[in-house]
C-alpha cells in the first residue's frame, strides 16, 4: 500500500495493492438502519395499497390515441433495437472503459481506477435502467403487434409492462439529471479527464440522453398511464440498486461508482443525500403523472421538450476545455 492510500487496478478493475488489501470499510450503521426501515416501509405500503393492477389491458399497453397499433409497434421496435444493440455493443466491447473513481469528503474507501468490461458493464445504475427500458420497449412492441392482430397477452405481462414503464420513466429522468448536474460538473472540478471522456463518449451520450428522449416519445404516443400509487414500485427499483452497490463495494474492495452513494461517509451527509434521492425520484414520477393526466397535446409536448433539453443540455462546466487541453497535450 502506498502512503496516499491509492491502489493500482487489476485488469478487471478491482483494486490490487502491492501486498495485502485492507478490509473494506462497511456502510455506516445509521445508514443501514435507515435502508432496512425504508425497504420495510415501502413493502408495507405496497402490501396495503390498492394498486388497481386489474386495470391493465392490452389496449392500454399496446394502443395509442394518435397512431395505429402497427405504427406504434414500429416506433417501439426501433427503440427496442437501439436499446438492445447499444447494450450488446457495451458488453461486447473488449477494451471496456477505464476511469478513476471520485471520492466524496469523509469517504473511507480507497481511491481506485476501474476497468469495466463484459457483464461488469451491467453493474452501474445507468446500464441497469437502460436494460429495463430496453426490455420494456421489447415487450411493448409485442403488445402493440398483438393489439394490432387482435391477439391476447397474459394479464401478468400487461401489468409488468405498465410498472416497467413507470419505473423506467422516473429512472431515465434521474439518470439524465444526475449525469448533467452532478457527475459532469464533479469530474470537471476534479479535472478527471478520463471520466469526462467516458461521459462524453457516444455510448454514454446514448445511455444518458436517448433514454429520456425515447421515454418522452413513448409518453406522447403511448397510453400507459403513471399512477402515484405505484411510486413505491419505482422506489424499490432504486433501493435495489443501493443494496446492490453495497454488495458490489464489498466484493470489489471499495468500488462505488457514484460518489453520492458512498455508504462510508458520515451519516450526517449520507442520510440527507439518500432522502433527497428518494424525493427526487418521487418528484420525477409525479411529473410523469401530471403529464399523463393532461389532455392538451401541445402542453404535453412542450413540457416534454423542455424537460429533455433541461435535463440533458449542459455547458459542461469546463469539460470541453479540459478535453481540448488533453487532446493537444
Amino acid at each position: 500500500r502506498r502512503a496516499d492510500n491509492k491502489f493500482s487496478p487489476t485488469p478487471d478493475g478491482d483494486p490490487a495493492p502491492a501486498q495485502a488489501m485492507p478490509q473494506t470499510a462497511l456502510p455506516s450503521s445509521p445508514l443501514v438502519a435507515f435502508y432496512i426501515a425504508f425497504v420495510a416501509g415501502t413493502l408495507h405500503l405496497l402490501r396495503t395499497s390498492d394498486l388497481r393492477l386489474e386495470e391493465a389491458t392490452l389496449a392500454m399497453v399496446g394502443g395509442s390515441e394518435l397512431v395505429s397499433p402497427t405504427a406504434l409497434a414500429v416506433v417501439r421496435g426501433c427503440f427496442a433495437a437501439l436499446g438492445l444493440c447499444t447494450l450488446r455493443s457495451s458488453i461486447a466491447d473488449k477494451e471496456g472503459v477505464r476511469y478513476q473513481l471520485q471520492r466524496p469528503a469523509g469517504s473511507q474507501l480507497p481511491v481506485v481506477q476501474v476497468h469495466l468490461t463484459g457483464l461488469k458493464r451491467l453493474t452501474t445504475f445507468t446500464v441497469q435502467s437502460w436494460t429495463l427500458l430496453s426490455l420494456y420497449f421489447t415487450g411493448a412492441t409485442v403488445a402493440s403487434a398483438a393489439f394490432a392482430c387482435g391477439a391476447a397477452l397474459p394479464q401478468l405481462v400487461q401489468v409488468g409492462l405498465w410498472l416497467s414503464f413507470e419505473t423506467a420513466w422516473a429512472s431515465a429522468l434521474m439518470t439524465s439529471s444526475v449525469t448533467t448536474y452532478v457527475l459532469i460538473p464533479g469530474a470537471a472540478r476534479a479535472k478527471n479527464v478520463p471520466q469526462l471522456r467516458l461521459l462524453f463518449s457516444w455510448r454514454l451520450q446514448v445511455l444518458h440522453n436517448a433514454n429520456l428522449a425515447m421515454c418522452a416519445v413513448e409518453m406522447v404516443l403511448g397510453r400507459v398511464p403513471l399512477r402515484m400509487v405505484h411510486v413505491p414500485v419505482g422506489v424499490l427499483w432504486g433501493l435495489h440498486y443501493v443494496g446492490f452497490a453495497w454488495a458490489w463495494m464489498l466484493r470489489t474492495g471499495g468500488v462505488v461508482y457514484y460518489p453520492f452513494l458512498d455508504p462510508t461517509v458520515p451519516p450526517s451527509t449520507s442520510l440527507p443525500i439518500h432522502v433527497a434521492l428518494v424525493a427526487a425520484f418521487a418528484a420525477f414520477f409525479a411529473f410523469g403523472v401530471l403529464l399523463g393526466g393532461s389532455d392538451d397535446l401541445a402542453v404535453k409536448v412542450s413540457a416534454l421538450v423542455a424537460a429533455v433539453l433541461g435535463l440533458t443540455y449542459t455547458r459542461a462546466h469546463g469539460a470541453p476545455t479540459l478535453l481540448r487541453e488533453a487532446a493537444t497535450a
